[in-house]
C-alpha cells in the first residue's frame, strides 16, 4: 500500500492525499535532502547546483572536504562524522577513456 502512494506522488501535482501531507510534516532532515534531491528540476536544487559547479571549478582538482556535500548519501555509503574519516573531492575529466596510440598510427580495426 505505501508503493502506491509513492507512485501517486510521482505523478500529476493535482493529487492531494492526507497522508502525504502528514508525512511530509513528520520528515526528518535526511528524508527531506533526499526527497529534495529526487527532484532535479526544483528551483532549489538547480539553484544549489549551479552555484556549486562554479565554486567547484574555482578549487583545486583534488581538495579536502570538512563534510560531505551531500550527507544523506554519504551516511548511506558508510560515512560517519567521527574522527580518522576524511572526504576528498576529486575533479574527473569529461569523455570517455583515450586510448594511447605511438605517433598515431592504430594497427588493426
Amino acid at each position: 500500500k505505501k508503493r502506491r502512494g509513492k507512485e501517486r506522488r510521482r505523478g500529476s501535482p493535482d493529487h492531494f492525499d492526507k497522508r502525504e501531507c502528514d508525512e511530509r510534516d513528520t520528515m526528518g532532515a535526511y528524508k527531506y535532502i533526499e526527497e529534495l534531491w529526487r527532484k532535479k528540476q526544483s528551483d532549489v536544487l538547480r539553484f544549489l547546483l549551479r552555484v556549486r559547479c562554479w565554486e567547484y571549478r574555482q578549487l583545486a582538482s583534488i581538495c579536502r572536504l570538512s563534510r560531505p556535500s551531500r550527507p544523506d548519501k554519504a551516511r548511506r555509503l558508510g560515512y560517519k562524522a567521527k574522527q580518522g574519516v576524511v572526504v576528498y573531492r576529486a575533479r574527473v575529466r569529461r569523455g570517455g577513456r583515450k586510448k594511447p596510440v605511438s605517433k598515431g598510427i592504430v594497427y588493426g580495426k
